[in-house]
């Protein structure tokens, strides 16, 4: 389940599915954030604060939607060396992809705080285009952060996939 912001649903060509009760390690919220001028979208762990971006989307992308997350998903998970089971058991539990209204003002709140660290990494680095992606991913994984007791989202994505096969 992704949990999208009001700016991101009316973007999606997918209709919310709402009353549906999911895990919440299988738990995503996902917001349209604009860095530098382009349109971005910022994806957000429920239990683990780890994240994803996906930089310079257009219109065309959001038809797109299931697949920008799995391959966001992916190229994170490879970035940081999950394991391939690891990324495989992600991956799987987020194959059916139903989209929701947001309902967690902690999550939202802290990819508040990440799209700022975003918006001063960009200004340090002359913008979005200066940046690169391992930038961007230790940007949003290695930064403690309240709502997790303040660990960093990385460790936490690991501690709930130590029990995959590693």
């Amino acid at each position: 389940m992704i949990r999208c912001t009001q700016k991101l649903l009316q973007k999606l060509p997918l209709v919310p599915d709402e009353g549906m009760e999911v895990p919440p390690e299988d738990c995503w919220h996902a917001n349209l954030i604009r860095i530098d001028h382009h349109d971005c979208v910022l994806f957000t762990h429920d239990m683990t604060l780890f994240s994803l971006i996906v930089p310079g989307v257009c219109n065309a992308d959001f038809k797109q939607f299931t697949e920008m997350f799995g391959q966001a998903l992916f190229k994170t998970m490879r970035h940081f060396d999950f394991s391939q089971q690891q990324i495989e058991y992600m991956l799987d539990s987020s194959s059916e992809i139903r989209v929701s209204k947001t309902n967690s003002r902690s999550v939202l709140g802290s990819m508040n705080d990440m799209k700022q660290m975003l918006d001063h990494t960009a200004f340090l680095h002359g913008g979005l285009a200066g940046m690169n992606m391992a930038e961007i991913f230790q940007v949003l994984n290695h930064t403690p952060f309240k709502a997790i007791d303040y660990n960093f989202p990385e460790e936490k994505m690991r501690e709930m996939l130590s029990e995959v096969q590693a």
